[in-house]
């Protein structure tokens, strides 16, 4: 099975609920042996009614969604075979059938295969370079935001030793000359902010999407950082 077969489908249908038809007739005050007879054929053919009703919902219900999965595997096969499509491309010799190496047809697919080739570790360098390049401002924006936590850090813990100690010296004021300290609460300074992280250009984007499969995406490179600090 390919993506490209559509498996058969149905048009669903309006089915109604179950419904007493004969409610007068099946409530009706029998005389005979016959009318009771036939009272009761005529329940049974409500209840054999109401029991195929439900049989046809359940299976048209079964047939629809039967009909999504199928669409959805379709989907899936369509995109698996775009895959191999592309693997397909840089292989002259991969579906195993003899080619005339001297055919005219062979020899400019191996001439357009080479450039293919050429093209690709063209921008496989391109890649690296700008990788590189960017692993390297990376570095230096790590080193940046470390030594701007460390500060943050430094500030944040002057501050509470001078609120400790700004709270020792309000509860001795109070319990020795039984007045207020006058001595305002120790502000916390201001934080920095932190650095924004570089972000790969346009140029490295590009060249990954054509270099394909042949190398890691260049965003992993900023995998394992943090793209905001917490300073708490």
């Amino acid at each position: 099975m390919t993506s490209q077969a559509h498996p058969p489908t149905i048009d669903p249908i309006m089915i109604s609920p179950p419904k007493p038809q004969y409610s007068d007739l099946l409530t009706y005050h029998l005389q005979t042996e016959r009318e009771k007879l036939l009272q009761l054929a005529l329940h049974d053919v409500e209840v054999r009614d109401a029991y195929q009703k439900g049989q046809l919902r359940g299976q048209q219900a079964t047939i629809v969604l039967q009909m999504m999965y199928c669409e959805r595997i379709r989907q899936q096969l369509a995109k698996q075979e775009e895959k191999k499509e592309k693997r397909k491309k840089g292989r002259l010799m991969g579906d195993g059938l003899p080619r005339l190496l001297n055919d005219a047809e062979f020899v400019a697919w191996v001439l357009e295969h080479e450039e293919m080739q050429r093209e690709e570790a063209t921008v496989k360098s391109k890649w690296k370079v700008t990788r590189e390049k960017q692993s390297s401002v990376l570095k230096v924006w790590n080193a940046q935001e470390n030594s701007r936590k460390e500060r943050n850090k430094e500030l944040t813990e002057n501050w509470k030793n001078s609120v400790a100690l700004w709270k020792e010296e309000v509860q001795w004021v109070k319990m020795e000359l039984g007045g207020k300290l006058r001595w305002k609460k120790p502000h916390w300074g201001k934080l920095e902010p932190p650095i924004p992280k570089p972000k790969a250009c346009e140029a490295s984007k590009e060249s990954e999407d054509s270099a394909g499969d042949s190398g890691e995406a260049f965003d992993t490179l900023f995998e394992g950082g943090s793209d905001e600090s917490d300073d708490g």
